[in-house]
């Protein structure tokens, strides 16, 4: 009979399955965990600065002004009544060359010598391409009361003046509500820009039909931005 090999050598062991630690498994879990939050973190940066780039980037020109009346009124000796009816003509620019901009929300203020506020009225929503204006009017009209407390005789000082050249100092702000579509990304992103504000001196063309002795004609302003309706 032939010699028979040694049994450990005919059967092999098996090798032993690696058993996974559990300080291998969180390692690796949190470093996936850690590379998705940064991913994340890195995108809303760059969204959240694209979005602070292209609302910052709107401009705002009044190109025309004008009153056709502007009156007021003593009701008792600490109220008035002040009518009023302006004509706005503006153009909005979106000069950014990566990003359109729909524009849901346009509401215009009106506020006397920059705090008393006269109208507010909103605008038909629009789409702006990128690179590209469009001109935009609107009328402010009506009637509202004021009382001026301890700045009566400082207000009806300056409103007499303005009254004696016929010209007289508004301030028109603009609250926008915006989404933002970006060229190749196609996502609409919600974005609210500061108030615009417009520092006009606008002109009385004419009072109850007759045509006013003012000689001003309106200087285009350029608009700025701000934090607030009354900073």
């Amino acid at each position: 009979m032939d010699d028979l090999e040694p049994y450990d050598s005919l059967v092999q062991p098996k090798p032993l399955a690696r058993v996974e630690s559990c300080a291998d498994s969180l390692s690796r879990l949190c470093e996936f965990l850690c590379n998705t939050i940064a991913s994340l973190l890195c995108i809303i940066f760059i969204f959240g600065f694209l979005m602070w780039l292209t609302g910052a980037q709107v401009e705002v020109y009044v190109n025309d002004a004008s009153l056709t009346n502007f009156a007021l009124t003593a009701t008792t000796n600490d109220t008035f009544l002040i009518s009023y009816d302006m004509s706005l003509n503006f153009t909005m620019t979106n000069p950014n060359a990566f990003a359109d901009v729909y524009f849901d929300v346009i509401e215009a203020s009106a506020l006397v010598h920059g705090v008393y506020p006269l109208a507010k009225v909103s605008l038909s929503p629009f789409y702006l391409r990128r690179k590209t204006t469009t001109n935009v009017r609107t009328v402010l009209q009506g009637s509202q009361m004021m009382s001026f407390g301890n700045h009566r005789e400082g207000f009806l000082y300056q409103f007499g003046a303005e009254e004696s050249g016929g010209v007289y100092n508004i301030l028109v702000g603009l609250d926008l509500s915006i989404r933002i579509k970006y060229a190749k990304i196609r996502l609409n992103v919600p974005y609210d820009p500061p108030y615009i504000f417009c520092d006009l001196r606008v002109p009385l063309i004419s009072m109850k039909g007759k045509l006013s002795k003012s000689y001003y004609a309106f200087e285009p302003t350029e608009c700025a931005m701000g934090d607030g309706l009354y900073n």
